[in-house]
């Protein structure tokens, strides 16, 4: 079973435009004004080859909870697949604001060729109880924006309500 971690003020969002990609130029020319209240992290450790997803709390108010799963596919071959869906793996209550805590990890050699994402559910008093689901990505999910303060959800981000009844 994977090990709940919390790390405090570990993660600084940086917007595209001021990011450098691999020849020295900007990621984007669009200058990014909007800030992300929700994102995930993927750190890469090349020593054990087990990549750590994080869940980055920028929104100014303790979570009440956290939960997430992931989800997915592992194909076989052309015609047969594998569904990969778990419960919450991960689950984590008062989440303070700039705490991000883990909600993946994945292999670098057994999670390769699988499709893998992650569900997250959330309770807080500003966002209410909301469910995001991300893109589905050979070998995981990558550093992603889940939620900007306009309300907008991240690209391949789907936020919606959830009732925890």
């Amino acid at each position: 079973m994977s090990k709940q971690k919390r790390v405090k003020d570990q993660f600084k969002w940086t917007p595209p435009h001021e990011q450098k990609g691999r020849f020295g130029f900007p990621l984007s020319d669009k200058v990014e004004e909007r800030k992300p209240l929700l994102w995930l992290v993927r750190t890469n450790s090349a020593e054990n080859m087990v990549d750590d997803v994080f869940l980055v709390n920028l929104t100014g108010e303790v979570l009440d909870m956290v939960a997430a799963g992931n989800t997915g596919f592992l194909s076989l071959d052309d015609d047969e697949q594998i569904n990969l869906i778990s419960g919450s793996r991960f689950v984590y209550e008062n989440v303070e604001p700039n705490e991000a805590v883990k909600v993946e990890e994945y292999d670098g050699i057994l999670d390769y060729d699988s499709m893998l994402g992650i569900t997250l559910y959330i309770k807080s008093k500003k966002l209410g109880n909301i469910q995001i689901g991300t893109e589905v990505n050979k070998g995981g999910v990558k550093d992603m924006v889940l939620l900007w303060d306009t309300g907008e959800s991240g690209k391949k981000a789907g936020v919606s309500e959830w009732d925890d009844d």
